[in-house]
């Protein structure tokens, strides 16, 4: 069961990394902030922040003085890639007051949380201890779930654009997969915490861990088609209207 979350993270973290590093250029070329911010976002979650997780395991194991450091440092760069991502849901899908209200929303208890973690009871030992470290962890949990949300919401409205002959096909598909992606992601971020709700730290265990390998496998395969591969020639990341 071990190898199989290792190869499941293993799969997340090389996508996160080949699409964060694709975006970055694509970013580079056409000057966009929002690609930009999401390809930020895919390095820092899936290969900063489950690189230091995964140090993180390891130092708590070994007894190590670095496990503060390297859970903390994981929890840092999965909070930040996961404000870049809410920032790329503001600006694509939402670019209107409501949006940046939300966003600016999720970033507040995002880091907030992540400081109260810090300061009471701090990061000596790996999982969410305290009610900060929920705070922060609902901020994660809510920039996921509001990109996989809005994803799907407007991959509903090409649907039906494409009924009278109008929209894009391949970009409601990207939308549409890349909706599926987050709310796995999401569906991983949620299994976690429930398993330390209901005392299950044993993330090998088979009712954990084949959960998790099911959603990170879905997660890594949806966001891999929605931001690498693609029909069209051009990989521009289509604006919906300002609503």
């Amino acid at each position: 069961m071990a190898a199989l979350i290792v190869l499941a993270m293993g799969a997340f973290v090389l996508v996160c990394l080949t699409v964060g590093f694709r975006l970055l250029a694509l970013a580079r070329r056409t000057r966009a902030l929002p690609e930009a911010a999401m390809g930020v976002g895919f390095l820092l979650i899936g290969g900063l922040g489950y690189g230091l997780m995964a140090s993180a395991g390891w130092a708590a194991q070994a007894g190590s003085a670095w496990l503060p450091w390297l859970w903390g440092g994981s929890l840092l760069a999965v909070s930040s890639g996961c404000a870049c991502v809410a920032f790329f849901t503001w600006q694509v899908f939402s670019p209107d007051l409501r949006g940046r209200s939300l966003w600016i929303g999720l970033v507040l208890a995002t880091f907030g949380g992540l400081l109260g973690h810090g300061l009471s009871p701090g990061f000596d030992q790996i999982g969410l201890w305290g009610p900060w470290a929920w705070v922060g962890f609902a901020g994660r949990v809510g920039c996921l779930a509001w990109a996989g949300a809005e994803s799907l919401r407007y991959s509903a409205q090409i649907r039906k654009q494409l009924r009278i002959g109008l929209g894009d096909r391949e970009v409601g598909l990207r939308c549409m997969w890349w909706g599926i992606g987050a709310v796995a992601a999401c569906g991983v971020f949620l299994r976690n915490g429930l398993a330390q709700i209901l005392g299950q730290l044993d993330l090998t265990a088979p009712s954990a861990a084949i959960p998790t390998v099911i959603l990170g496998l879905i997660a890594s395969g949806a966001i891999w088609r929605a931001f690498f591969l693609r029909a069209e020639p051009s990989p521009e990341v289509a604006r919906p209207p300002a609503s």
